[in-house]
């Protein structure tokens, strides 16, 4: 029996620490792709690592406790308390990058419907997803503005809307791998999603999302995945009232994946 309890804290041991060096080696693929929740990895690591340790520490104990007895054993002085200290740290730690992934996805990325831009000359337009060309593209979002709570996703710094249009509410996001204010990692495509529906959703006022950028998500991405967010994104738009405006340059995509887009969504131009 004593041996069988060594045998077992030695295995947990081995299992942890396996799972310690797969994060370490997955760590830098993941701050790549999630450049905003990177240091939340990293505290997570170092909980971890703290678990291991503890458990470690805690080992000579097991082996007193099967009967055992090795010098170096008897040597050590409050084993109980060294254990109960990293313990503590690492879940200071495990509390600190929770709390991160908490902020930084929940808090972070909520949108709230602003109608910037009173009723007058307010155009109609069905919900759903619409394609307009870049050199029609601010034309279209200056016509179908006002009336509406809009969103904006583009390549452009949020700084160019307001200076183009003078907005100042409304909200604008930054599609770029940069990990800043008001931005979001151009591969994060189920959090976009997540982030657009949440909006769609709130408030009672006509919703109008502006994607500018999308050579550069199917760059990321591919066309496949995009296609789809594209796609939920029309379905979800026209069960909320929104009008979604996606500005598509066919000259940059492959003439099958244009002639897709085109037979799945409505032009503008």
């Amino acid at each position: 029996m004593q041996f069988l309890n060594i045998t077992t804290a030695l295995a947990i041991i081995v299992v942890m620490l396996s799972l310690l060096l797969f994060s370490l080696r997955y760590r830098g693929r993941f701050r790549d792709s999630y450049p905003s929740l990177s240091r939340a990895y990293d505290w997570m690591i170092v909980a971890w690592a703290g678990f291991c340790m503890a458990k470690i520490v805690f080992l000579p104990i097991d082996i007193q406790e099967s009967g055992l007895r090795f010098g170096i054993i008897d040597s050590l002085s409050h084993p109980t308390f060294v254990c109960n200290l990293i313990l503590g740290l690492s879940l200071l730690a495990l509390a600190y990058g929770w709390s991160h992934i908490l902020r930084t996805i929940v808090v972070g990325y909520k949108l709230y419907p602003v109608v910037e831009m009173g009723t007058d000359n307010k155009s109609s337009l069905a919900p759903g997803l619409y394609l307009v060309t870049p050199k029609n593209a601010l034309k279209v979002l200056k016509k179908f503005l006002p009336g509406r709570a809009a969103v904006i996703i583009s390549r452009q710094h949020p700084n160019f809307f307001k200076k183009t249009l003078g907005l100042e509410r409304t909200p604008a996001v930054w599609l770029t791998r940069v990990n800043v204010e008001d931005s979001i990692h151009p591969r994060k495509l189920e959090q976009l999603t997540h982030m657009l529906v949440q909006f769609m959703r709130t408030g009672e006022p006509e919703k109008l999302i502006y994607i500018d950028g999308l050579e550069y998500l199917i760059l990321e991405n591919g066309f496949v995945p995009v296609f789809k967010f594209l796609s939920h994104i029309r379905d979800y738009s026209l069960l909320n009232n929104t009008v979604t405006i996606v500005v598509f340059e066919p000259d940059l995509l492959e003439k099958r994946e244009t002639e897709f887009l085109r037979r799945e969504f409505k032009s503008l131009d």
